[in-house]
């Protein structure tokens, strides 16, 4: 019976050794808990703050023979304050101009600044026309707004008493007191116009375009369909005659009245004759 109970209380001690050891649950970690950080947005740079440039005017348009020169006067603004600034010609162009001044230490916002671009033709320049640009470098920054230039570097030529200018396209061919303007490449077609100078025997007077049309009227008479816009200082005029445009100038002080005949439909549309016809002036 001694050994039973001995058991008994063995058992009994085991059980409670065992049940004293067994593992609780893990004790829990404590865990700092973080928000996320926000990622800074990149800085919006507002269209107000990006410099914009403006030109007056905004484009040149220019007429000259190899060995003459002149200038044209321009301005610039821009929105925003710039610092050290440079005007630049595009190379297309650069050769043949100059810009005074082309430097600028500050440009304040909004008051325009004035320059000048001085063109001058070398000898033995070669005809055509040139297109390019003035831009502005504020810094290590070229503004896309540009001044925009036009070049025609034509030969001239004097026919009693006027200076005229024409297309390297062109070649004249004399005939009497009348000067005729052939295409280069097709000689032998009709004359793209014709030119004729003559001098009024009086002084006339009055509005230049009123002038313009008596002269065309002395000229042309009943044939007279309408008078059209002016170019320069001339007169454009549709006749009912077999060369149907013509377009008359007339200087005041030398009394000269030049007269062009248009040979083929069309040229006096062109952009080369509204050149042309600006080029017209008395010689002293």
């Amino acid at each position: 019976m001694l050994w039973i109970v001995v058991l008994a209380i063995g058992v009994l001690a085991a059980s409670v050794l065992l049940f004293a050891t067994q593992p609780g649950p893990a004790a829990r970690t404590p865990q700092l808990e973080t928000a996320a950080r926000p990622i800074p947005a990149a800085p919006v740079v507002s269209s107000s703050t990006q410099p914009i440039i403006t030109w007056s005017p905004t484009s040149t348009d220019v007429t000259l023979s190899p060995g003459e020169a002149t200038s044209r006067d321009f301005s610039l603004t821009s929105s925003v304050a710039l610092q050290n600034v440079l005007l630049e010609a595009a190379p297309a162009i650069a050769g043949f101009l100059s810009i005074q001044p082309n430097r600028f230490a500050v440009i304040p916002a909004g008051q325009p600044q004035s320059a000048q671009v001085s063109f001058a033709i070398p000898q033995g320049a070669a005809l055509g026309t040139y297109y390019g640009t003035i831009h502005v470098r504020a810094g290590n920054r070229t503004l896309p707004q540009t001044l925009k230039l036009s070049l025609r570097i034509w030969s001239a030529i004097q026919i009693n008493g006027v200076l005229m200018k024409f297309p390297p396209t062109v070649t004249p061919q004399s005939s009497g007191e009348e000067l005729r303007f052939v295409d280069l490449n097709q000689p032998t077609l009709p004359p793209l116009f014709f030119v004729t100078v003559t001098s009024s025997q009086a002084t006339l007077t009055g509005a230049s375009q009123e002038i313009l049309r008596r002269i065309a009227q002395q000229t042309l008479g009943e044939d007279i369909l309408s008078f059209g816009p002016t170019l320069g200082n001339g007169l454009l005029v549709d006749a009912t005659t077999l060369f149907e445009r013509y377009f008359f100038w007339y200087d005041p002080n030398t009394l000269k009245i030049a007269e062009i005949i248009e040979g083929q439909t069309g040229f006096f549309s062109s952009s080369d004759f509204a050149a042309m016809a600006g080029t017209l002036q008395a010689v002293p």
